[in-house]
């Protein structure tokens, strides 16, 4: 024994062996570890049984349809019946709407009536012939091609069936048998007849007791299920009967029950949403909700996969080989292929193959990934708009750095507050540009012009005022002076930003009514290449404001060409404002044109930039004519000029603040009077210079004693000699014409009378440096014209 035992462990261990090497399994596989069968290796019976498993019945019960009519191509034929599903809960009777066969129930209606009338009239012991039902139902077959069959059934109290059936054949011949032996065989294709019997027909012999006809309807029909009676056909068809009633010693029955049969194989499954003659199949579709749309295919028969899964709106079919059919649709047929397969391979991924991919922005149809809108070239737009807030800030800057400089001479001389309205106005322009970044929406078309607007207004109003001070000044006729004064140019510009603020809420309000009538102030354009774009409406409104615009530059050019021959100060203010003029009336009229001959045939970002270049020509421009020269003269001082250009220099403001002492207190004395000693460093004066100084203030005072005296006392002579004579009579005819070459001559402000001038009073005397210069200056400065009192 202990021999033989190591040859039976060796015979042990080699069966595995053997049995691996044999390729079988020593061990049963488990559903985890087998190998799934493929789709082609699964029996029509197992397809159906895994997807009645899976809660998928009406898919169950599609299947079951398309095996059938698979096997029927196979010339084999199974009796079969569609109520089998009923325990899985499919309900086939689920408000089923065949209207398609109205006109086959009205047949059947019909004769259950006449045989309502018929037993329900006839007495108790009355015989009926046969041959009169078969009549009946060879008359329905008859006078319908569409009815397959006809059969009137009739119980007897024995359990016994008279069954006059009629069928037409596949040959067309119409042939009439009793079919009582088959009702014995009960099963699902005929249990319409059981179901009529164990109706209740209570209220069906209301009418009798009312004494009114007992009349059945198409309400108190019955549908059968679709079947398959390979005795008969090998087609789908269903059956509706009607019951019909006699009467034993005055007591209503059930008699028995009129049918008609017919095909359906021509009635379509309609498996998407809405009404359906088969309501049981509605909602069935397997398409992407979220990308396509089921549509019925009509003429399909009684087949699934009748629909069309259509790419909804926005989207488009992929551009896979499998879907290369220049179709925007998915077969329904595929795709309940596709639907069972990843149920028997355990997968719910096959949407991801039948899904539509969706259009560029905007697109409402589409073929492809090809745009329908014009793409914005965001490079482009990113690097206008960092330059365009960068000219922003920059402006912001200068708004600080004036206001901070306010009292200096430079800016002070050319009114800081105008200045500072300059720089408003244009960061408003800027911001025309960054608004057009955004795509045009009703916001942004309305917006826009409120800046483009008050931006204009207030920028080139300040210029041409600017433009206007400078005329008032040098067109005068007088002896004195005329000075606009500041609060005047500020009340002037705000009369104009008044005018083009009423405009703009005009504009406006009319933009809202329209609106609010349906009109948009947005509108969808094309380009030459068939791509739409956003755009704000040009509307009349924009033709006033670009004419309006236009006027007021044409305004200031003609202020511009008025003020050609007057002095330019040592800034060069007037030819910078003029410029400023100039440019932004030829870039707009150029803008203008531009918008309105080749505007449709530009691109988007085009049309962007082209907004960009006119802010950048003209505003941009603009601010570096108005302030470069004068951050360029406060960063750097121009030389000292000549001592004898006393007025000019004053004009120009003390630029120089690293003058001498002396021409300080000259300029502080001589400008209006006003003396800031904080800025005079008097111990670095020559004395020497104080002393003429002196002089100078001790004559303007004696000059001006004596206007103040000879403005009372009209007999004081204007000579030195003291009192004016009153018995001496002359003409000054013959001096007048002697010196009238002198008084043609242009008034200067030195050549001014000592009462009419402002210049005497303000002390505008020649800059000297010795006695000689100063009684020069006194006899000037009471220079007066002949006739001046």
């Amino acid at each position: 024994m202990g021999g033989k035992l190591p040859l039976f462990v060796i015979i042990l261990w080699s069966i595995p062996v053997g049995v691996i090497r044999a390729g079988v399994p020593p061990y049963p596989l488990t559903q985890s570890t087998a190998r799934p069968k493929r789709p082609e290796n699964f029996t029509p019976d197992e397809k159906v049984r895994i997807l009645s498993e899976h809660g998928n019945t009406v898919a169950a019960v599609l299947q079951y349809i398309e095996n059938v009519a698979t096997s029927h191509q196979n010339t084999s034929c199974r009796r079969t019946s569609l109520d089998e599903f009923a325990s899985q809960g499919f309900d086939w009777r689920q408000s089923t709407k065949l209207a398609n066969f109205e006109k086959q129930m009205k047949a059947a209606v019909k004769t259950a009536n006449v045989l309502n009338h018929y037993f329900l009239k006839a007495p108790n012991d009355t015989e009926i012939d046969a041959l009169f039902f078969y009549s009946l139902v060879k008359a329905n077959v008859e006078s319908d091609h569409s009815l397959s069959s006809s059969s009137i059934v009739l119980a007897s109290d024995l359990g016994d069936f008279f069954v006059p059936f009629t069928h037409r054949g596949t040959d067309g011949r119409i042939r009439s048998r009793n079919l009582g032996s088959w009702f014995l065989d009960r099963w699902s294709g005929n249990d319409w007849f059981w179901v009529l019997e164990a109706g209740n027909y209570s209220e069906l012999f209301e009418q009798v007791a009312n004494g009114s006809d007992l009349v059945v309807t198409i309400e108190d029909g019955y549908w059968s299920a679709p079947y398959i009676d390979c005795n008969f056909t090998s087609t789908w068809h269903v059956t509706f009967s009607v019951p019909f009633f006699t009467r034993i010693m005055d007591e209503l029955y059930f008699k028995g029950v009129v049918a008609v049969s017919m095909p359906i194989i021509d009635v379509d499954i309609n498996q998407c949403d809405g009404e359906s003659y088969v309501a049981a199949f509605s909602s069935s579709y397997h398409c992407d909700p979220s990308s396509t749309q089921c549509m019925p295919i009509a003429n399909k028969g009684f087949r699934r996969g009748a629909y069309r899964c259509y790419c909804k709106p926005n989207f488009y079919l992929p551009s896979g080989e499998v879907h290369r059919r220049n179709k925007n649709y998915f077969e329904g047929e595929l795709i309940e292929r596709a639907y069972v397969e990843s149920i028997l391979y355990g997968e719910d991924k096959f949407l991801n193959n039948f899904q539509c991919l969706p259009c560029r922005v905007g697109c409402d149809m589409c073929v492809g990934d090809q745009p329908c809108y014009v793409e914005y070239g965001l490079l482009l737009r990113s690097l206008v708009l960092c330059f365009q807030s960068f000219c922003s800030t920059l402006v912001i800057i200068l708004i600080v750095v004036v206001f901070v400089l306010r009292k200096k001479r430079i800016f002070s001389s050319s009114m800081w507050v105008m200045l500072e309205t300059i720089l408003i106005g244009a960061l408003f322009l800027y911001q025309t540009v960054i608004i057009r970044y955004f795509e045009p929406s009703v916001i942004t078309c309305m917006l826009e012009p409120w800046f483009r607007g008050l931006g204009f207004a207030i920028c080139y109003g300040a210029i041409t005022l600017k433009i206007y001070r400078i005329l008032a000044e040098f067109q005068t006729r007088k002896a004195h002076r005329v000075c606009v004064r500041d609060k005047d140019l500020l009340k002037y510009l705000m009369g104009i930003i008044t005018v083009v603020i009423g405009y703009l809420l005009a504009w406006t309000a009319v933009i809202i009514d329209n609106m609010d009538e349906g009109y948009s102030v947005v509108s969808h354009e094309q380009t030459p290449m068939g791509l739409k774009y956003v755009i704000c409406r040009a509307l009349w409104w924009d033709y006033v404001t670009e004419v309006g615009e236009l006027l007021f530059l044409l305004f200031g050019v003609f202020l511009t060409y008025k003020i050609r021959n007057a002095r330019s100060d040592c800034f060069h203010e007037k030819e910078t404002l003029s410029w400023s003029i100039y440019v932004e009336a030829l870039v707009s009229m150029l803008m203008y044109t531009i918008r309105h001959v080749v505007w449709s045939n530009l691109q988007p970002d085009y049309i962007y930039l082209l907004y960009f270049l006119r802010c950048q020509c003209t505003v941009t421009i603009i601010l570096f004519f108005i302030f470069a020269p004068k951050l360029w003269y406060h960063a750097r001082p121009p030389e000292i000029m000549d001592y004898q250009s006393g007025r000019q220099l004053s004009s120009c403001g003390d630029v120089r603040d690293h003058m001498p002492e002396a021409m300080k207190l000259h300029e502080a004395i001589t400008s209006n009077g006003d003396v800031d000693f904080s800025d005079i460093n008097l111990g670095d004066m020559d004395p020497e210079d104080i002393r003429i100084e002196l002089r100078r203030v001790y004559t303007q005072l004696q000059i001006l004693r004596n206007i103040t005296m000879r403005k009372g006392n009209p007999h004081i002579s204007r000579r030195r000699g003291g009192r004016k004579g009153t018995h001496r009579r002359f003409s000054l005819q013959t001096f007048h014409h002697r010196h009238k070459h002198y008084h043609d001559h242009e008034v200067t402000e030195v050549s001014k009378t000592p009462e009419d001038s402002t210049a005497s009073i303000d002390g505008t005397v020649a800059a000297g440096g010795d006695n000689t210069s100063i009684k020069q200056s006194e006899e000037s400065a009471v220079t007066f014209k002949e006739g001046s009192k």
